[in-house]
């Protein structure tokens, strides 16, 4: 399995229309060349962040009709419904195959800026693995 990593933070991706956009060339060639996604995102006022709605919004196509997973993090536990949001649009607009687990992340799980809490890696782990998976699957 290769991996290839595009981050919003290393861009300027932003909503669609806006101007002084960079990096939507890569972020598209990234998807079209992937077999499968996994969106990392934080969550704001509980829901999808506006860089994940413009990566979408600008990537949209290249994803369409792949697998997608999600991971997100956020300061208290009840956010975690904020995937819902982003699941919508994926399967409904990009007809997106979503994985049926998610991984979400709290502050505290973090240390130093890198997830440490062993559960959550796990898990990080199982969607990894089950997003190869389907992809792998679906390719044939």
């Amino acid at each position: 399995m290769q991996v290839t990593r595009f981050s919003a933070g290393d861009h300027h991706i932003l909503p669609y229309g806006e101007p002084g956009v960079s990096g939507v060339q890569e972020l598209t060639q990234t998807l079209q060349a992937a077999e499968g996604v996994i969106l990392v995102f934080p969550v704001y006022n509980f829901n999808m962040n506006a860089t994940l709605k413009a990566i979408i919004e600008h990537g949209g196509p290249a994803m369409a009709g792949k697998v997608v997973g999600l991971m997100a993090s956020a300061g208290g536990r009840h956010a975690y419904m904020s995937f819902a949001s982003a699941i919508q649009g994926l399967m409904f607009d990009l007809r997106c195959w979503i994985v049926p687990r998610q991984v979400y992340a709290l502050g505290e799980d973090f240390t130093e800026g890198r997830l440490s809490n062993q559960d959550v890696l796990r898990r990080v782990g199982e969607l990894v693995a089950a997003t190869a998976d389907m992809a792998h699957r679906l390719r044939r």
